[in-house]
């Protein structure tokens, strides 16, 4: 539809009102064993130049998105990748285009990486990259990659806080965990961010975040906000912290309930542990699963199938777990 302005002229519509569809988008992540994935400087003549990115770009006609990952990994890298898995997927808007960024992460890839069109590559560790800046639309993607592959699980202090957050802290050292997960039992919000400062500010010889439903914690590189996830929920933005969820195994196994969630926790009895690996074929995000420590060699825990585990404290109450689902 067409206004008239002032002086009784038609005046087009404002196409900066009018959002675009948003431009389709795939990238592969290959990962070196040391966990260093592959990233690639924008070239000067290139759109955001100087940026780092994951190699990727525009779908061509009648691709798919697994096809066009594959296509763009190899002209830009030389490098094959094989076996793609769904990683994460979200839109980011640019000043003056919007994408809908789909990435996926090679089980396996071969070739020797190199700059095909004359750009810069690097192999980063994505909890601590080494070069920058980091292209905006990439940086969600940095955190899920960034992942501990160990939680420890802490449920709320019957007693002194100060010394339950020391021994959280110490049981977190002692696993090598990358990250706390506060079971509140249903605390209020004040409560619960008091006690995630307490264990953030605890002297820990292992770097980690704290993981609490209704916080958001965030350090340079990592952002996670855990809460009821429904299915259906408005398409994840690249501005947007990692979406989690704490799930019991019949949740889990529910059509959609895993929709948008970026970070799956599911409470897994040992007799029920054989479906986890189900759970991950249909998950796009990470799965952990909340054991207690009675039963997981946690130096094995892909052998159940999963991204990482969440480490209850013996004898705790897990069943703790059900304020956030």
């Amino acid at each position: 539809m067409f206004a008239r302005g002032r002086t009784g002229t038609v005046v087009p519509p404002n196409k900066r009102s009018i959002p675009a569809p948003p431009i389709q988008v795939a990238a592969c992540v290959v990962r070196r064993d040391d966990g260093h994935i592959l990233m690639a400087r924008r070239r000067p003549e290139q759109t955001s130049p100087g940026f780092w990115e994951i190699p990727g770009g525009k779908l061509e006609p009648g691709e798919r998105l697994d096809q066009a990952a594959i296509r763009e990994l190899k002209e830009e890298t030389g490098v094959i990748g094989q076996g793609l898995k769904p990683l994460l997927n979200h839109v980011h808007d640019f000043p003056t285009r919007r994408i809908h960024l789909s990435v996926f992460i090679a089980e396996n890839w071969g070739g020797v990486p190199r700059g095909c069109e004359n750009q810069e590559l690097a192999w980063v560790d994505p909890r601590d990259p080494s070069v920058g800046p980091i292209l905006a639309s990439n940086t969600r993607v940095l955190a899920r990659l960034a992942l501990p592959s160990v939680v420890s699980v802490a449920s709320r202090p019957a007693s002194d806080p100060a010394q339950w957050a020391r021994s959280c802290a110490a049981r977190a050292s002692a696993c090598c965990a990358g990250a706390i997960l506060l079971l509140d039992g249903g605390l209020p919000v004040p409560q619960r961010q008091a006690l995630v400062r307490r264990l953030e500010t605890a002297e820990c010889r292992t770097p980690r975040t704290v993981w609490a439903c209704g916080v958001t914690t965030a350090n340079k590189n990592f952002a996670i906000e855990f809460s009821h996830m429904a299915a259906n929920r408005r398409p994840a933005s690249s501005k947007d912290p990692l979406r989690g969820a704490v799930l019991s195994l019949s949740q889990a196994l529910a059509p959609g309930a895993l929709d948008g969630v970026d970070v799956a926790i599911i409470r897994t009895p040992n007799s029920d542990k054989g479906l986890l690996s189900d759970i991950r074929m249909r998950a796009s995000g990470a799965v952990y699963a909340l054991v207690e420590d009675e039963w997981i060699d946690f130096t094995n825990f892909k052998t159940l199938g999963v991204d990482g585990i969440c480490i209850t404290e013996r004898h705790s109450n897990a069943n703790t777990h059900e304020v956030f689902v």
